[in-house]
């Protein structure tokens, strides 16, 4: 999100292709388009701050009247993890940075950033308490991932993860049993990457934990695709072609792509 111009190891060559910001107090820029800034403020109706704080205060009405780097980092975190949008640009989002259509307006992107900002604290480990019910391991035994396991069972709507023929994980839906994080299903690998170990009291309370926050990250990404439908943000096309606008304008080829 930052660059340091002042690093001593960085050529001048380099150093002019940095985008024009002051400097500020820790010695970064934000690694953001001055067009897209402004194709943003435009929007908006807001003015960009750039400081050390995290988050845009609130003006004395309860209302956002500016926004920084951070804010514009949760909306984008909160985009790409709308299933909507990322249905429709598989193909796009294979060979090509992601195209991030602008917000319909202030409160679209004040929402969608309270959410993201919630995800980037869960999958960076940030978060107070994690809001996804914790499975169960019931069952005592030696706790070894045997030849075979993981294993997913299904009864009576109850989800049941295996790693052996007695214990397991009770109380995992199977929409996050098959949940993928990179390509990868998250549930599964973690345990094949233990198969013929035995998990600590660490590990088995650490697997509730990752169970937990992918929960709450479902449950995340259907409410940022519910506001995004209701205001088009998975792939509203005047929000494309604005972005598109800012791109045709130069500026170091980040104002079209967001990266």
């Amino acid at each position: 999100m930052y660059l340091y111009p002042n690093q001593p190891s960085l050529s001048d060559k380099k150093r002019a292709r940095y985008p024009s910001w002051p400097i500020d107090e820790n010695e970064r820029i934000p690694n953001l388009s001055p067009a897209f800034v402004k194709a943003l403020e435009d929007k908006l109706s807001l003015r960009f701050v750039h400081q050390l704080s995290k988050f845009a205060p609130q003006s004395p009405e309860g209302q956002r009247d500016r926004f920084r780097a951070m804010d514009i980092l949760s909306y984008v975190y909160a985009v790409l993890h709308a299933p909507s949008y990322r249905e429709r640009y598989t193909a796009f989002l294979r060979v090509d940075f992601p195209r991030i259509p602008l917000p319909a307006n202030a409160d679209v992107f004040g929402k969608l950033g309270v959410l993201g900002r919630r995800l980037l604290r869960l999958h960076l480990r940030e978060a107070d308490h994690v809001v996804g019910v914790e499975p169960d391991f019931p069952k005592y035994g030696e706790s070894r991932v045997e030849k075979g396991y993981p294993r997913f069972t299904q009864k009576e709507g109850v989800g049941r993860v295996w790693i052996n023929t007695k214990q397991y994980w009770e109380g995992i839906p199977q929409e996050i049993w098959e949940f993928q994080v990179g390509g990868y299903q998250v549930c599964r690998k973690w345990l094949q990457s233990r198969r013929g170990r035995i998990l600590t009291n660490h590990e088995i309370e650490q697997y509730k934990k990752i169970v937990a926050t992918l929960m709450e990250t479902n449950e995340l990404m259907e409410e940022i695709d519910r506001i995004g439908k209701c205001h088009g943000v998975e792939g509203d096309q005047r929000g494309m072609e604005e972005m598109d606008e800012v791109g045709e304008k130069g500026d170091g080829g980040v104002g079209r792509y967001v990266r």
